[in-house]
């Protein structure tokens, strides 16, 4: 999006026009001889993206607030933004984008001074700050560095980051020192200016990064699931007193329902593989946990009383009875069967079924490839392996 076009979209008939189109077929609109005859591509492109932004943007939908596409792609939904609940006088928000996060930080510190270095999207984040009625984020048009070397005010009690995890080509980027801002190469400067930084990494970031990049300054590592998919995983370094031993934190909002739960990295419960035909339900944990890698934890510190046993650190859980308020899925359990795809073949071949696997060779592809079992249905095939078995568990098709 360019300035010309943002002054396009604030003017009052065009606004007019997004929030009367509001609920109707934006390709209709634009394709029709009236519609093309009224306005440019960009305004119904514009209500595209707004209709698009309504679940994941609910604040900005209603605001009708201007939204460039690639800042929407690179955007915190509004729902993950409001589980950081850091707080304090003043933050700074290193590369604010679209402003999502500032917008739900600005709800816990008294300011937050958000840079963007896209004189373009600067520009947009200020004026839909304005719409959504929040005067306590200040947006300065400015780089990372060129802040942090230039700044002379009061510390922060927070600094936040979200680098822009795509290079010049628009290629995804997965490790932070390849993201832009350059996090690590502004450290120095970042710890004149405060005590605490979070940074907001990629959901397919390996923690054990974490660990690596900041030996001497990691205090916790938070992973976020929403309706057991990751969405985040945030960094928090003190630079004033590092905890010798991080905290993990995963948090699970289902439904709108979270839960938090803490671990400590050194804690290592014993692995049992369960007999054959042992068990009567199969509990699969929700993906926050195998993302931290803290599933023999969970069911260690949060479920002594389940009897039963893992399949494998990063498998499933077997268990003798079905868990009460379990954080993840479980199915009562059938049929347990090795898997030998011919045998597989033979029963269950061009049936439909939901193929799932997990710490498992073979893709869900290859194993309807194996088995010819077609995808639908309303039962389950859980593939996994015990020790060095690889078994399929045919589970109940209702989810307990």
């Amino acid at each position: 999006m360019t300035l010309e076009e943002f002054e396009l979209l604030k003017r009052s008939e065009i606004r007019q026009f997004l929030e009367k189109n509001i609920n109707q077929d934006s390709a209709k609109i634009a394709l029709s001889k009236k519609g093309n005859d009224r306005h440019p591509a960009l305004v119904y492109s514009q209500l595209k993206i707004l209709q698009k932004s309504k679940k994941k943007l609910p604040s900005f939908y209603k605001k009708f607030c201007i939204i460039p596409p690639r800042a929407y792609e690179q955007s915190s939904s509004e729902r993950a933004a409001s589980h950081k609940k850091y707080n304090g006088k003043r933050c700074l928000d290193l590369c604010c984008g679209l402003g999502v996060d500032s917008f739900y930080l600005a709800k816990k510190f008294e300011e937050v001074i958000a840079l963007e270095a896209d004189l373009t999207l600067a520009a947009v984040t200020a004026y839909n700050m304005e719409l959504l009625g929040q005067p306590k984020v200040k947006v300065q048009e400015l780089p990372a560095e060129t802040f942090l070397k230039t700044y002379n005010g009061p510390p922060f009690d927070l600094i936040y980051a979200d680098p822009d995890r795509r290079d010049a080509k628009g290629k995804r980027q997965i490790r932070l020192e390849d993201c832009m801002p350059d996090i690590l190469g502004l450290l120095s400067l970042i710890q004149q200016h405060t005590h605490r930084l979070v940074l907001k990494m990629s959901p397919l970031f390996d923690i054990q990064e974490a660990f690596r990049l900041f030996p001497n300054s990691l205090s916790r590592l938070t992973i976020l699931s929403i309706d057991n998919e990751c969405k985040e995983v945030l960094i928090e370094g003190d630079f004033a007193t590092p905890s010798p031993i991080p905290q993990i934190i995963v948090i699970c909002d289902r439904q709108g329902t979270a839960l938090q739960f803490e671990f400590s990295p050194n804690s290592s419960p014993e692995i049992v593989s369960p007999p054959r035909f042992s068990s009567n339900y199969l509990c699969e944990p929700d993906v926050g946990f195998y993302k931290a890698r803290v599933v023999p934890q969970l069911l260690a510190d949060y479920f002594p009383q389940l009897k039963g046993s893992l399949t494998h650190p990063q498998g499933v859980f077997l268990s003798e009875t079905l868990p009460e308020a379990f954080p993840g899925r479980a199915f009562q359990i059938a049929d347990q069967l090795p898997y030998k795809p011919k045998q597989l073949k033979r029963l269950f071949g061009k049936q439909r079924m939901h193929v799932v696997k997990r710490n498992f060779p073979f893709s869900v592809a290859e194993i309807r490839r194996q088995t010819g079992i077609k995808e639908g249905g309303d039962r389950f095939l859980y593939c996994t392996q015990m020790k060095d078995e690889k078994v399929a568990f045919l589970l109940d098709t209702r989810e307990k």
